[in-house]
């Protein structure tokens, strides 16, 4: 709308402007009616798009001007009947200017209200995304954002900075379970997930699944990975929490852990740190044991004509190697 009242606006001033350029261009007379009739349209025509404070103003002045100058040229009748004119056409002006501000406060309110919206959606797609990440038990990070900042982690891997990556789990914990219930189950895995936190500074720490967590971080040139690993143990043992399901014994943790120094599958990380876990769980529990990674060499040509050999015969000679993980 706004764009049509200037379209018809610009119109209306050239052929206003033209008007008063006719006497000199046709030579002849100039008259009253000839130059403050133009002049009074031009005027009220160019305040009625643009309804700024200082074009009203000028517009007004111009008006009043031409209105003193109409009783002073014309005849009262023709002047009253001029001014008369020229008022109607000013309050359509100023018509058509209220309408243009309501509907540009109204745009303004709805461009506000459609930035206000997209803002709030922005930030319920941040809390939906945090609450996707984080364990709503414990509080901290969840199994698939550790999977991610793993892989992140791994790509980035080096020899001179490897990365950690540590199973933790909590010892005989389906007899606190089933002893003392549920409840003091989860809180205790709170109390455990709090004081791992605490624990492990830039650490990144995420309960993996159950009475199981897992911790990641990169180590520095020089840096021993036993130590920190340690320090997770002696911070869950320093809760002093007493185990309801084995008398006399407190609750511990068993951490199996591993170093990656280069890029690598993070399932096989993973699996190099949980055999870790399962010989920690073998040789007593409560205690911390590192899995080296694993150089495997290729089968030579013997090794293949024997296994071609043991196959044809029928003779199952294969070592077989089955390792039987020990349940909390």
């Amino acid at each position: 709308m706004l764009a049509a009242v200037g379209v018809l606006t610009l119109g209306t001033a050239f052929l206003q402007m033209k008007l008063i350029l006719l006497p000199l261009w046709t030579q002849s007379a100039v008259t009253p009616n000839t130059l403050l009739g133009p002049l009074a349209t031009l005027a009220i025509s160019i305040g009625a798009p643009f309804p700024k404070a200082w074009i009203r103003r000028a517009t007004a002045g111009l008006v009043l001007v031409i209105a003193c100058g109409g009783f002073a040229l014309l005849p009262f009748g023709r002047a009253a009947v001029f001014i008369g004119v020229a008022m109607v056409l000013r309050m359509v002006s100023d018509h058509v200017n209220g309408e243009n501000s309501a509907l540009r406060r109204e745009a303004f309110l709805l461009r506000y209200r459609s930035r206000l919206l997209h803002q709030q959606r922005i930030s319920q797609l941040a809390s939906l995304e945090r609450l996707a990440k984080v364990d709503s038990l414990t509080g901290i990070a969840n199994r698939r954002a550790f999977d991610t900042c793993l892989m992140e982690h791994l790509a980035r891997a080096l020899p001179s900075q490897p990365v950690c990556v540590a199973l933790l789990d909590v010892d005989y914990f389906k007899a606190l379970n089933d002893t003392a219930g549920h409840l003091s189950g989860d809180e205790c895995l709170r109390r455990i997930a709090t004081s791992l936190r605490k624990a492990a500074g830039a650490a990144l720490v995420a309960r993996y699944g159950g009475e199981e967590f897992a911790v990641l971080f990169p180590l520095v040139e020089g840096e021993e990975m036993m130590p920190r690993l340690e320090a997770f143990r002696q911070a869950v043992l320093a809760l002093d929490i007493r185990h309801l399901g084995r008398d006399g014994e407190r609750v511990t943790i068993s951490i199996g852990g591993t170093l990656a120094v280069g890029p690598e599958n993070s399932r096989v990380v993973l699996d190099r740190a949980d055999h870790a876990l399962y010989r920690a769980k073998a040789n007593g529990r409560n205690r911390v044991e590192f899995e080296p990674i694993a150089t495997h060499q290729a089968p030579t040509a013997q090794d293949l004509r024997r296994l071609h050999n043991a196959a044809l015969s029928g003779a199952k000679r294969l070592p077989e190697r089955t390792e039987a993980r020990q349940h909390a």
